[in-house]
């Protein structure tokens, strides 16, 4: 049953980036509930991430929440504290964007708090870029700062254009954008995915 679960993930990833969100949505839920059954808790908070990421990339962002309320609850209950992070820190993105800032703030002091008692490196780069756009809230130079030390920390051009990308968003600035929009537009013409095209028209529209 996991061999079927697995192929249904993958062949929702590959409907999603070919832009069939109906198709991919529908997969990933098939998927789930295969992992649900029988109890591989990692690949189905994988996989309700996934989930909660096509509805978040195409502007659903309650569902995206609710997705991933899911899987932080398996993350808390099974003691998945990387996956918990990573989710969480998901989480106050989606609520950053919500403008739920007070909460999306909330969230961000419980992923440092996780990552000190359990000792782990905060080196995930959903936390590092929503720790940076909490700080455009108060400071757009130490914003601005914080972005800085990522651009120079990730240097490939996936986690370029998205540093840009959120960097545009935080700060209204035009050269982040256009420095995001070329990057995008150089992986799009490589992989076709949509979701890159999903970025590309949001930078042109803005």
């Amino acid at each position: 049953m996991k061999g079927i679960a697995e192929t249904k993930h993958n062949l929702a990833a590959n409907y999603f980036s070919l832009g069939e969100v109906e198709k991919a949505q529908e997969l990933y839920s098939e998927s789930g509930s295969i992992f649900k059954r029988i109890d591989d808790n990692k690949n189905l908070i994988e996989t309700y991430y996934n989930l909660a990421t096509t509805y978040f990339e195409t502007g659903n962002y309650e569902k995206a929440n609710e997705f991933t309320d899911i899987a932080i609850s398996i993350g808390r209950q099974k003691l998945l504290y990387i996956e918990l992070c990573n989710l969480l820190s998901i989480k106050a993105n989606i609520l950053f964007v919500m403008k739920d800032y007070e909460k999306s703030s909330r969230i961000n002091e419980e992923v440092i708090k996780l990552y000190d008692e359990n000792n782990m490196t905060s080196d995930s780069l959903a936390f590092n870029v929503n720790r940076a756009k909490l700080l455009s809230l108060n400071s757009e130079e130490d914003c601005k700062k914080a972005f800085n030390k990522l651009i120079e920390k990730y240097k490939d051009e996936n986690n370029l254009a998205d540093i840009y990308f959120e960097m545009s968003q935080s700060l209204q600035d035009d050269d982040c954008r256009k420095k995001s929009l070329e990057l995008y537009e150089k992986l799009y013409l490589k992989s076709k995915s949509y979701s890159y095209k999903l970025k590309i028209e949001k930078l042109k529209g803005s």
